[in-house]
């Protein structure tokens, strides 16, 4: 092997470890953060269990969510702390308990531009009782503008 050939190598070399520093120096650690008491929450008169809780890395955002207590209302929201990027619009699956015993598969719904989050008692996107128990439970990830 030439002296060029060793050099080049060792050029390659340096740049690599060079570029992993800088990837070490810039890399997010996601940090989940506790938005329940920030969130603006609509349709429980009061909860059991109130967790929402978010990561971000970047334009994208990691929600929880685990909402359960006394229905007061037939529509259900929440604010996270972040707009969605324009274009972008979500549709996700959580579990739901509407005023019953049983779990079914519920929806969450959140539009472009917005922060709120719409929650929906079936996959339908059928509103809820006023009254009663209901639970929300799920996760998502969403672009942030």
């Amino acid at each position: 092997m030439s002296e060029i050939d060793i050099l080049d190598k060792l050029n390659v070399l340096e740049r690599r470890i060079n570029e992993l520093q800088r990837m070490e120096h810039t890399s997010t650690v996601a940090r989940w953060t506790d938005y329940s008491a920030t969130s603006t929450i609509v349709g429980w008169s009061s909860f059991t269990t109130k967790n929402i809780y978010y990561a971000r890395i970047g334009n994208l955002v990691f929600v929880d969510i685990n909402l359960v207590g006394t229905s007061n209302d037939t529509i259900t929201s929440f604010t996270v702390p972040y707009v969605s990027a324009v274009g972008f619009v979500l549709l996700s699956l959580i579990r739901a308990r509407d005023n019953t015993g049983e779990f079914v598969g519920g929806l969450l719904l959140m539009i472009n531009g917005l922060s709120t989050i719409n929650l929906y008692s079936t996959l339908e996107g059928a509103s809820w009782t006023a009254s009663g128990t209901k639970a929300c439970e799920g996760q998502f990830w969403y672009w942030c503008a």
